[in-house]
């Protein structure tokens, strides 16, 4: 009798137990490429978490952490590695490893769509080659909004373009910023303002929001115009712990995933507005470059993106395999 009750509580236990183990909690290691200044931090990084925690009711929990923990340009490998378990980044940050999503930069800005048309799930399993999983793409600006911007220092030379300046730039705008006849400087985000105070570079191109928490009018003059291109954030879990977790955890990573693509693309495009007329207000003008010389670096620019895609030693081959996925469908 005794040994048929401790049989029967054994098999209960052991039938008990994957309903205990799905209801366990998790703590996710969350790292991102912008710190607590940027604006992406509150739209996409604390409103993910937030959301996240919600739908789970508790159970799945983060700890963020910046750039001030890895730099952004040497955080793509932790997360791959397991050191941490969720990546905001952007594309350029991760360029020498894998360039195939650099291509989405040269599309039009457009989640929802690039869900049902394949987009998303070509990129999600190029990650997936490197040991990520793709679980947002968020569009810094509503499509047609221009995302990036140029602040100066001092004026526009002669020319209307940016010939024999220094600027700071990564290689989202390597093509551009050739064109305009500068030279580019790369630097962190949070080496910008010393560096446009000691004259280190002249001007800087980055998206359109950011500049008034980084107190960049304090040591730039000048948005040149007009504003161009989509900025991208990459929002990625490392492939092994998204796996190990349970389905429904899984799917509700995804599902918050696609809610936050739009609702940090709408959040972002109203702060978009709201910074330039801030900017204004604190002193900077904007100034048009030449429009031939403007409109050409712009078309260059996008040129540019698939180039970089398609120029990498690692990856060139997937980049290829991408743009004719694109073309094919007629996806721009």
């Amino acid at each position: 009798m005794v040994r048929r009750t401790l049989v029967a509580l054994a098999t209960a236990a052991a039938l008990a137990a994957p309903a205990v183990a799905t209801a366990q909690t998790s703590e996710l290691k969350f790292l991102s490429g912008f710190d607590t200044r940027f604006p992406v931090w509150q739209t996409v990084n604390v409103k993910y978490t937030d959301e996240v925690k919600a739908a789970s009711n508790g159970r799945i929990s983060f700890r963020l952490s910046g750039p001030e923990v890895v730099p952004p340009f040497e955080q793509f490998q932790p997360l791959t590695s397991g050191a941490f378990d969720i990546l905001l980044t952007v594309q350029p940050y991760h360029l020498g490893t894998t360039s195939v999503s650099m291509g989405m930069y040269a599309l039009r800005a457009d989640p929802e769509g690039w869900r049902k048309n394949g987009v998303f799930e070509f990129i999600d399993k190029e990650y997936q080659r490197h040991g990520a999983r793709l679980l947002a793409v968020i569009p810094g600006t509503r499509p047609d909004v221009g995302g990036y911007q140029v602040l100066l220092k001092g004026p526009l030379p002669p020319t209307g373009d940016l010939k024999g300046l220094k600027v700071r730039g990564n290689p989202l705008y390597k093509a551009m910023i050739d064109e305009l006849g500068a030279s580019m400087v790369t630097l962190a985000g949070g080496e910008i303002y010393s560096a446009l105070q000691k004259g280190v570079v002249e001007g800087v191109f980055w998206p359109v929001l950011g500049a008034v928490d980084l107190k960049w009018y304090e040591v730039s003059k000048h948005m040149l115009r007009p504003t161009w291109g989509s900025v991208l954030y990459f929002l990625l879990a490392n492939n092994d712990k998204f796996n190990k977790m349970s389905p429904a955890d899984r799917e509700i990573l995804l599902k918050q995933g696609a809610a936050i693509e739009l609702t940090g693309m709408d959040a972002m495009d109203k702060l978009t507005a709201a910074e330039i007329e801030e900017l204004k207000k604190r002193g900077l003008t904007e100034i048009q470059g030449n429009p031939e010389r403007m409109k050409k670096a712009i078309d260059i620019f996008t040129e540019g993106l698939w180039q970089q895609a398609l120029g990498s030693k690692a990856t060139a081959e997937q980049a290829k395999a991408f743009r004719e996925f694109v073309t094919q469908r007629g996806i721009k």
